[in-house]
């Protein structure tokens, strides 16, 4: 079974997954700036286990919003904006959801913490650069696959003149 196909049923296509995984290294990034130079409340945050669970919650955030990437103009800039949105508030509920799965404090008070954390994280302006500039490299990577993807094949020169 091919995990890539190239049709639209079934299967992961191939831009899709590396979107998701973007997010999911956007996550990470932002979870790490959290901790070191978030808000008031960063101190709370445990050192060890974020950043595995930011990455996972943001893999799956962005797999379940990585149509809204890579439009072109103004109404794709929006779309992109709010998918970045999107993605960041249900990376966090999902993030949230397994750590507190893993450190038994429950899924439900893990959502909530991760929201919690994201509204502490964004009083920060450190958090907020690294958040706007890390999702503006997703939309810029996903509008440069769109371009690659949508680009007319041009037949190679002949050199070798026989």
């Amino acid at each position: 079974m091919h995990l890539y196909r190239k049709g639209k049923r079934g299967g992961i296509s191939r831009n899709r997954a590396q979107l998701a995984l973007l997010c999911g290294g956007a996550g990470w990034v932002v979870s790490v700036t959290m901790i070191y130079w978030g808000g008031p409340l960063s101190r709370f945050i445990p050192r060890d286990g974020p950043q595995i669970s930011a990455f996972l919650g943001a893999t799956v955030a962005g797999y379940m919003v990585a149509n809204g990437f890579g439009r072109a103009g103004l109404s794709g800039r929006a779309l992109a904006g709010l998918s970045a949105c999107t993605a960041t508030v249900l990376g966090a509920i999902i993030a949230g959801s397994i750590l507190g799965g893993v450190q038994s404090y429950g899924a439900v008070d893990g959502a909530a913490r991760g929201i919690v954390a994201i509204t502490d994280g964004f009083s920060s302006v450190v958090v907020v650069a690294t958040w706007a500039l890390s999702m503006y490299g997703v939309d810029w990577f996903a509008r440069r696959g769109r371009l690659i993807q949508n680009a007319p094949l041009k037949p190679l020169k002949n050199t070798d003149e026989t």
